[in-house]
């Protein structure tokens, strides 16, 4: 340390080292003391590390759990028929609990054309222009009978074909490459010379998606002829493409009740279930689907728990225990801050949920009981059982959840804000459907009604979602109920009607002679409008271009507190009740009792973990007081390395000095022993 090195002339002696000795020796205490302490700092970080990390397991395990949703899953469980997969199905929470007969005579089927053979991909087809347009054809291929096309109201495609699109191989490239609403192909069939056709698809299933396609052939001005580009003609005047397959709807039965669709995809013909069907039942089979409760999913999130939970307890065990026989201990023996955790958790774990006042209220009545070592015990019997028995009470003490006290009013959803109580419902307006009513036209005993070709057509829309083109099947109707189950078929097999889950019913009010139209949904959204109809659709069935009669959303209070309405959803944003939301089917006003809200084990201790490892909780505030004396500790090495250096030129100072005196006494020494031997009369001996 020193920087002088021509010391101890006088004396003698290496003062420099033994400054460096004596200051080294009165640095090292305080020096062990630091490393020591930043060695034990760094291993409890360590340690609070791998705690905060089986605690952050714990919270991913309560997550699924913490939602109801969990416990209102359904599953779905179809049979076969002959030993063949006939259709598939999911559903969503809201499913009934219910059991289907379903059998499906046929599959929706996209309609597909093709070409007579060319010789070469290169081959020129012709120039011009090509007219697409989608809707039902009417249509059989032997004898051969075109007679009559009908639009589903979408928009023509309409495609220029030139030079850089009139060879077999660039017509499929550019219909390809661009979302015309079909697709091309090419087949090489095998024949020794015209062996490629090309193939158009419709990208749609169903019968209303089949594809018209007029030509206009610029080459001999024929677009109806074999010759050019009015191969491709299939319409009215020319068919010169034939049918590969025809255009068809998906055809079932549900219960007995027959249905048609135009996809194999079915969304709304069962309450929240949707259906895929991938084949025929055999015969006069049916094949069974059914919706129940999904709880293998829960018991993989009550052993996730209890696993989670396990590891960390295990965690804590070995950072706080004592060997008594070698007297060595874990690193946070007696550590407060840990001591709180646990005490926390374990606590919490063996009590009751607060709010729930009987059937399943604690993680003991569905078999998870405490061990002597801190660990969760599950008994996977009791727990299958108490899912079996009482699927709802489980759910009710894991998550959070409001129980009604009215038929009329079902729990939906919460949030972190909503604070658990009993709360008072109160309804000011009930929601109300979206309707239309045709004018009172129709014959007063009925009679009946003709349904021709000028007033059959009409486009809707529902809810804001416009119908493609529908026509009512032409026929003489005997009763009103024939007719209005023939207007609700008609709207509801629309596929942007029921792709959007919207459906409509219709019923024939004899009292006004017309017909009543009623959305499936609630609120100021729910609307009913015809767009267009046919020429005698208003003298006929009363139906005239004009909208409904919108719906109305739910109003009420929440324990006291104006909630706001969505359709029949009523959600609280204020106080106590802040993000509740309840489903409100009651249709008359007044009281609706009240609705007990609990948090539910999962968000309790969902709650106590965020207060351990959120910011501000108790382990970043433990992170940060580490830190702190980290920093502290350094800053106590800066000042011992200053207050060395102050001892060390001290020391110095002070050896310089003596080593002077050691010097000038040396010096008087030499200079009397020198003075005496001069003096007279001395005698020097040799």
């Amino acid at each position: 340390m020193s920087t002088i090195t021509t010391l101890g002339i006088g004396s003698g002696i290496d003062i420099a080292n033994l400054v460096d000795t004596l200051v080294a020796a009165e640095r090292a205490p305080e020096k062990l003391r630091l490393d020591n302490l930043n060695e034990t700092v760094d291993a409890k970080i360590s340690a609070f590390g791998s705690i905060k990390s089986k605690l952050s397991s714990v919270e991913d395990a309560l997550s699924s759990l913490k939602s109801i949703s969990t416990f209102t899953r359904r599953e779905v469980s179809t049979t076969e028929s002959g030993g063949v997969s006939v259709l598939t199905g999911t559903a969503t929470s809201t499913a009934s609990l219910n059991s289907y007969e379903i059998s499906v005579s046929a599959l929706a089927k996209s309609h597909s054309l093709y070409t007579a053979g060319f010789d070469s991909l290169n081959d020129t087809i012709g120039t011009g222009s090509l007219a697409i347009r989608f809707g039902t054809t009417d249509y059989t291929e032997d004898p051969e009978s075109y007679d009559g096309f009908i639009s589903n109201g979408s928009s023509t495609v309409n495609i220029t074909v030139d030079s850089t699109n009139n060879t077999v191989t660039s017509m499929r490239d550019y219909i390809n490459a661009n979302d015309l609403g079909f697709t091309a192909s090419i087949v090489d069939d095998g024949s020794s010379s015209s062996n490629f056709i090309l193939v158009f698809t419709s990208e749609n299933t169903g019968a209303e998606n089949s594809m018209e396609i007029v030509v206009t052939d610029t080459g001999d001005g024929s677009g109806t002829d074999t010759n050019g580009l009015s191969r491709l003609a299939f319409e009215g005047n020319a068919t010169n493409l034939q049918e590969g397959r025809a255009a068809a709807d998906s055809a079932f039965t549900i219960n007995g009740i027959d249905m048609t669709r135009s996809s194999n995809t079915v969304v709304s013909a069962m309450d929240g279930v949707t259906m895929t069907l991938s084949d025929v039942t055999s015969g006069s089979s049916t094949v069974s689907l059914t919706v129940s409760r999904d709880s293998s999913g829960i018991e993989d999130s009550v052993n996730a728990f209890v696993d989670s939970y396990n590891e960390f307890i295990g965690e804590y065990n070995e950072l706080t225990a004592y060997d008594n026989s070698s007297g060595e201990s874990g690193l946070l023996l007696g550590d407060a801050t840990l001591g709180n955790i646990a005490n926390l958790l374990r606590t919490n774990v063996g009590t009751v949920v607060d709010g729930v006042s009987s059937g399943v209220r604690a993680l003991s009545d569905i078999g998870i009981l405490a061990n002597v070592d801190g660990t969760l015990g599950l008994n996977s019997t009791k727990l299958a059982s108490a899912l079996k028995d009482n699927l709802d009470g489980v759910g009710v003490m894991f998550a959070p959840i409001g129980v009604p006290s009215d038929a009329s009013v079902t729990f939906l959803s919460s949030n972190s804000l909503t604070k658990q109580g009993s709360y008072a419902i109160a309804i000011t307006q009930a929601a109300t459907q979206g309707t239309l009513s045709g004018a009172g036209v129709l014959p007063a005993t009925f009679g009946s009604v003709d349904i021709d070709a000028n007033n059959d057509d009409f486009l809707v829309r529902i809810d804001g979602v416009a119908s493609a083109n529908l026509s009512l099947t032409q026929a003489t109707y005997t009763s009103g109920a024939s007719l209005a189950a023939e207007i609700q078929s008609k709207i509801n097999s629309d596929s942007n009607i029921s792709d959007a889950g919207l459906s409509v019913s219709v019923v024939y009010n004899d009292t006004d002679d017309r017909f009543d139209i009623t959305s499936s949904t609630y609120g100021t959204g729910s609307t009913i409008a015809f767009s267009s109809v046919d020429t005698n659709t208003a003298a006929i069935l009363g139906f005239s271009v004009a909208g409904g009669t919108a719906g109305l959303n739910v109003e009420g209070t929440i324990n006291g507190v104006a909630g706001i309405g969505v359709g029949r959803e009523l959600v609280s944003t204020s106080g106590d009740t802040t993000g509740l939301k309840l489903l409100i089917s009651a249709t008359t006003v007044g009281s609706l009792g009240s609705v007990v809200f609990t948090q539910g084990k999962a968000t309790e201790l969902g709650n106590i973990l965020s207060g351990i490892l959120d910011k501000g909780g108790i382990l970043p505030e433990q992170s940060l007081g580490f830190s702190k004396t980290l920093t502290r500790a350094a800053d106590d090495l800066v000042t011992l390395d200053y207050r060395m250096e102050i001892f060390e030129a001290r020391l110095l100072a002070q050896f310089n000095v003596m080593d002077s005196l050691v010097s000038s006494l040396q010096a008087t020494s030499s200079y009397l022993t020198q003075a005496l031997d001069n003096l007279p009369g001395t005698v020097k001996k040799n």
